[in-house]
């Protein structure tokens, strides 16, 4: 089957769960025989198509200019230039299917088009669909949003991100350029045949925002299992954590940091992620660590991800948005390290309080403190929850589930044509 990936960026200048995801994705069909191909956008000066190959797979990389909030936004209510390259892609890939990740940056519009053609699935990955900003978090105050409320929170949002948070009076002009980007998306979702979502939270915060349940599949992610060896960790010796992903506001890493401030010094914390996207917070993380234990390593390649999992006794996810699965949990887990996570969004489906983790609330300081000292001190805890860690989805069990949805949808096309 010939497969086309599109996403808003990818590897390796970006670094992210979509990223990763359709990097092992693609990888896994590729090996199995399918010819696969991957579009994207690529931040840089300049306008162009290029192309390049990486594990195998062709790459096709449009350049359209730096990557800005306004511009991406822009983009998907059109873009000449990036529709006629992803047009130009499709033509001389000829795909069998179009496995959507992400359109953040990219013309939605053309995809209706191309959809009437060649059969659409969509990975749920965030809440792009219905939130702009992709992760239901405002950016005025900072706190979980249920989704737009006439485009007038999302108004405020994107006159917040823009720095123009004093000008609120705009927000009726600015609620209609939030209301033409709903109606282009609308306009789409009739032509996607198959929505996939990694967990059954998504799968229903979704349906309820009116997608369409019949065209819905929950499918878990799976990831490349490593070929580690975990170390026997002597019960009553749990010091080490480590929070790994993405350094941003709604990851909640400075609720992590000011909980773990206050544990005892023989404490460690391992802190892995790109400080250069965010640097302000990241400056600001760094000032708030006081704690002699916290150390900021930078972004990790692969096998340093394992090997941090590895060494640490537990993994530590604090997110304050509603994460939509967190594949550093499966890492985690694949490795025999239990997690304390926030108690929300996929996570809370994700994780069993007490069997093979810790459930804390979101945002709650002390709540988190106590769950990572119960860890260091309470005997045989950390033992029970590695012990309640079940065997982890490989990609080649998730690929066979993703197949199944891409020949559904392929054969009836075909019926139909």
């Amino acid at each position: 089957m010939r497969i086309l990936h599109i996403l808003h960026q990818y590897l390796p200048e970006h670094v992210g769960g979509t990223e990763h995801y359709t990097r092992t994705l693609a990888l896994a069909q590729h090996r199995k025989g399918h010819q696969v191909t991957i579009f994207c956008r690529r931040s840089s000066a300049g306008q162009g198509l290029d192309r390049d190959t990486s594990d195998g797979i062709p790459i096709y990389r449009a350049v359209n200019g730096h990557f800005t909030s306004a511009g991406r936004f822009r983009s998907t209510l059109g873009d000449r230039f990036l529709a006629d390259s992803m047009a130009r892609v499709v033509r001389e890939t000829r795909p069998h299917l179009i496995h959507i990740h992400h359109l953040m940056g990219l013309p939605a519009g053309p995809l209706a088009t191309i959809g009437r053609a060649v059969p659409l699935v969509v990975t749920l990955h965030d809440y792009w669909w219905v939130c702009a900003n992709a992760q239901l978090i405002t950016d005025y105050h900072g706190e979980v949003c249920e989704g737009p409320r006439c485009w007038l929170n999302c108004a405020r949002c994107g006159l917040a991100r823009a720095g123009a948070g004093r000008a609120w009076l705009l927000s009726p002009l600015v609620a209609s350029l939030f209301g033409w980007r709903a109606l282009i998306l609308r306009r789409l979702m009739p032509h996607v045949a198959a929505w996939i979502a990694p967990t059954a939270f998504v799968a229903n915060w979704h349906t309820a925002h009116r997608f369409p349940a019949g065209r819905m599949h929950v499918v878990g992610h799976g990831i490349e299992l490593p070929s580690l060896t975990r170390p026997e960790h002597p019960d009553g010796m749990v010091s080490h954590f480590a929070y790994i992903g993405g350094l941003s506001q709604q990851k909640g890493i400075h609720v992590l940091i000011d909980a773990f401030n206050a544990l005892p010094a023989s404490a460690r914390l391992t802190v892995a992620g790109d400080e250069s996207a965010f640097p302000d917070y990241c400056t600001a993380l760094r000032a708030r660590a006081v704690h002699p234990g916290i150390r900021f390593v930078g972004r990790l390649d692969r096998a340093e991800v394992w090997q941090t999992l590895e060494d640490a006794d537990a993994l530590v996810v604090p997110s304050l948005w509603y994460e939509t699965s967190s594949l550093a949990i499966q890492e985690a887990f694949a490795t025999g390290t239990p997690v304390v996570v926030a108690d929300h969004g996929a996570l809370s489906e994700r994780v069993r309080h007490e069997v093979d983790g810790l459930l804390v609330p979101p945002g709650d300081v002390l709540a988190l403190r106590h769950a990572l000292a119960r860890l260091m001190e309470e005997p045989g805890l950390a033992a029970r929850l590695r012990s309640g860690i079940q065997p982890v989805t490989s990609i080649a069990e998730h690929m066979q589930h993703i197949e199944a949805i891409y020949q559904q949808v392929v054969a009836h096309r075909e019926r139909r044509s």
